[in-house]
């Protein structure tokens, strides 16, 4: 993959907003309840097939 040409500049900005992003993701990570996550793709699964179904 090519590397892009930054200026330092915008170097600096994209930096800061992955150390942003980041912090971000610290703080909500843990709060996530993926349990609740898979019960809805299941739903939507269920739903998924009977649409399916039904376009085909």
């Amino acid at each position: 993959m090519d590397k892009i040409e930054m200026t330092l500049e915008q170097q600096l900005a994209f930096d800061g907003f992955i150390d942003v992003m980041v912090q971000i993701y610290k703080m909500t990570s843990d709060k996530i309840d993926y349990s609740k996550l898979d019960k809805d793709k299941e739903k939507q699964g269920k739903n998924g097939d009977t649409t399916d179904k039904a376009e085909a």
